[in-house]
């Protein structure tokens, strides 16, 4: 407003001030951008139980829980049973390794591919099963 030719000062804001409120808000957006962006970055690189599991950074019981889990978690082998599969599937085998293995991890592996999608594995020795 202006009175007597002088400008009031009780409703006027500088622009360096609006300046100033835009260059915070700013700042704000982008720390919070930056912090989601690294949050992610660490969460997708975090490791899996899965993923440990099938490394063996997992101590045995635990490792052969999750991989069943896992394997239970899938609609082909939700009445999956370890115990009577390993003990099935060894008969089959002369190679001592995989005559007398009780984990899992011994024929079937998992890898992750680009998306982070697991692609499963089965190694099967060949030439090395037994005729019953």
């Amino acid at each position: 407003m202006v009175f007597n030719g002088v400008v009031s000062h009780e409703n006027f804001t500088p622009f360096w001030q609006f300046n100033e409120l835009f260059h915070w808000m700013v700042m704000k957006i982008i720390s919070f951008l930056f912090l989601i962006v690294i949050s992610t970055f660490f969460q997708a690189c975090a490791s899996d139980p899965v993923d440990k599991a099938f490394a063996g950074k997992l101590d045995n019981d635990e490792e052969q829980s999750v991989i069943v889990e896992y394997c239970q978690s899938c609609h082909t082998h939700r009445n999956f049973i370890p115990k009577k599969h390993i003990s099935s599937v060894t008969e089959l085998y002369a190679d001592k390794e995989y005559r007398y293995t009780e984990k899992c991890v011994t024929c079937h592996s998992i890898k992750r591919d680009f998306w982070r999608d697991i692609i499963r594995y089965t190694y099967f020795p060949e030439g090395r099963i037994v005729v019953q």
